[in-house]
């Protein structure tokens, strides 16, 4: 053979032997990716139970094993919330690999717990909360009402309340919170008076949750009753959270003397109160009350003594209040304005269950014309029950908060036992309630409706009247008298200032008689508010129908 044969033939057998390589090779890669794709995906719990798992994997069958993808598919599983560990495996099959996801599931929860909580009932409490019994604890779940415990206790006004821990035992959840119970409440500043006098009035009282709602309340409430002046209190946490309140007060003014006056167009009015505190016993009071009023040709005046024990005796929490008063003055009889002599006096007994308070009271009246044919006097004998709540922020000067009140009087029958006098009964609804729409804005509304049933011949009891400044605005007083009344108002107010208010308003509102119709008495305006410590001066400028009238008082018209 020769030399370029052979040459040939050594070409030939190199160039084969590197064909059959590349097939060779080709056949084994194949082999080896084949190996490496995913043929399987199983879900097991720690224990080797197969769990069912709705969650979307990054890792899909058919497609090569990607150590990334698991690591993701297992960060998002753990981030679900559902599984309290995550880990997966890799299994070699005869045609690929298996992965296995190992899961830890949180349980179902069977029961939950609640330890410090006074505020609600736990029913309550859980009702609010994401976790359920009878449903798969979920990390997600468990922040959440982290977050939702916390806020719905300080949209309630609970300041210094907090969640301690939210812990999971076997299927049981356990709540742990800590309210900032107040530990202990310290008067400062009594020379006169016990310091039980004071704190038996206050509802943040040692062992309760502190609120800052209920506290500034609780002060606003020490300043209506009078017995101190100048009060102003610090709250402060302790470590453990618990609340320590100091409370500064002056007991020293133990006597207060008031003057007021009211204008309109066609009257004009002056009032005087002096008030002693502490004659009899700790906290009562005693107050001598006057006003005298000129109306056209019209002189009127009203005299009043007044003795009140907030407690009786100190010793029993029912509010005791004796009026003896004296008045002439023009009311509504027989649908007109006559002058009239009215002399009686008024025993009230209630109870106060904040924010609501119930009472009696016991009134015996003589009534008579102050000329002498206007119509015949009468005497009457009557029992009033009441129930109101006082849910405002300030009785002078509200900006948040319901008032409402129910009254109703029977004369002529008490307790099913006849007494003498003219007979008759009335009921009275009076209702408002503030709302601040932003700071410094204030909504004011109130609805009011009377209805008097003389069940007698006698039609000379004393009547509804609307018109002036506290009612009907736009209006002179007793414009328009009744059986029956009904008045709305919406007022509209603009804080200035501390000191500077003004405000827009609209009332509407009827007096009629059992068989008339209803009809829409309009009156609007605006008017100006002075808030300063010895009272609200209010001026206020309506129009009717016809005429503007002015009206300058002290108080909010409601």
């Amino acid at each position: 053979m020769t030399g370029l044969s052979r040459d040939y033939l050594l070409s030939t057998i190199m160039y084969f032997n590197r064909f059959i390589g590349i097939i060779l090779g080709v056949i084994l890669g194949c082999s080896v990716m084949a190996s490496n794709r995913v043929v399987s995906i199983q879900y097991e719990s720690i224990q080797g139970m197969p769990v069912s798992t709705p969650i979307a994997v990054e890792t899909q069958l058919g497609k090569p094993v990607d150590p990334d993808a698991l690591n993701r598919d297992i960060q998002r599983m753990y981030a679900g919330g559902r599984f309290r560990t995550v880990t997966a495996r890799v299994e070699p099959q005869t045609q690929g690999q298996e992965v296995v996801f190992v899961l830890d599931p949180y349980p179902i929860v069977t029961d939950i717990q609640v330890s410090g909580v006074s505020v609600f009932s736990p029913d309550v409490f859980t009702s609010g909360l994401e976790t359920q019994v009878n449903r798969p604890v979920r990390l997600a779940a468990i922040q959440s009402d982290q977050a939702r415990i916390v806020t719905r206790y300080r949209e309630l006004g609970y300041r210094f309340a907090r969640l301690e821990s939210i812990d999971l035992v076997t299927q049981s959840v356990h709540i742990r919170v800590n309210e900032g119970r107040v530990a202990t409440l310290n008067i400062h500043g009594l020379t006169q008076i016990p310091a039980s006098i004071i704190l038996r009035d206050i509802r943040q009282q040692p062992g309760v949750a502190y609120n800052q709602r209920l506290w500034d309340r609780d002060q606003q409430r020490m300043a209506n009753l009078g017995y101190v002046t100048g009060l102003y209190s610090y709250v402060t946490p302790t470590q453990d959270n618990r609340v320590v309140i100091d409370m500064f007060v002056n007991d020293t003014d133990i006597n207060m003397f008031s003057l007021g006056l009211e204008q309109t167009n066609a009257s004009f009015a002056t009032m005087a109160e002096f008030k002693k505190y502490h004659t009899l016993v700790d906290s009562d009071s005693v107050s001598v009350r006057s006003q005298i009023s000129w109306e056209d040709s019209f002189a009127g005046s009203y005299y009043q003594v007044q003795y009140h024990q907030p407690w009786i005796l100190n010793r029993y929490p029912v509010f005791m209040t004796w009026d003896l008063m004296t008045k002439e003055q023009r009311q509504g009889v027989q649908n007109d304005l006559i002058a009239s002599r009215v002399n009686g006096w008024r025993l009230t007994v209630g109870h106060v269950f904040d924010p609501y308070l119930v009472s009696v009271q016991y009134k015996k009246d003589a009534v008579s014309p102050m000329r002498v044919g206007d119509f015949s006097g009468y005497h009457l004998e009557a029992m009033r029950w009441r129930f109101a709540i006082q849910g405002l922020d300030s009785p002078m000067n509200p900006t948040r908060g319901v008032y409402a009140q129910v009254d109703y009087e029977r004369s002529g029958h008490i307790l099913g036992m006849p007494v003498p006098g003219v007979d008759y009964s009335k009921f009275t609804v009076n209702q408002a309630a503030f709302y601040p729409l932003r700071p410094k804005h204030i909504v004011g509304m109130r609805n009011y409706y009377g209805y008097l049933e003389s069940l007698d011949a006698n039609t000379q009891i004393q009547q509804y009247v609307l018109g002036g400044a506290n009612t009907l605005r736009g209006y002179a007083y007793a414009e328009f008298i009744g059986d029956r009344v009904i008045l709305s108002s919406l007022e509209y107010r603009y804080h200035w200032s501390s000191k500077w208010q003004w405000v827009v308003f609209v009332d509407a509102g009827d007096t009629y008689q059992k068989a008339e119709k209803i009809r829409a008495l309009f009156g609007y305006g605006t008017g100006m508010r002075y808030v300063s410590r010895i009272g609200l001066f209010r001026l206020d400028v309506g129009r009717g129908n016809d005429y503007w009238h002015a009206y300058f008082t002290v108080g909010q018209a409601f």
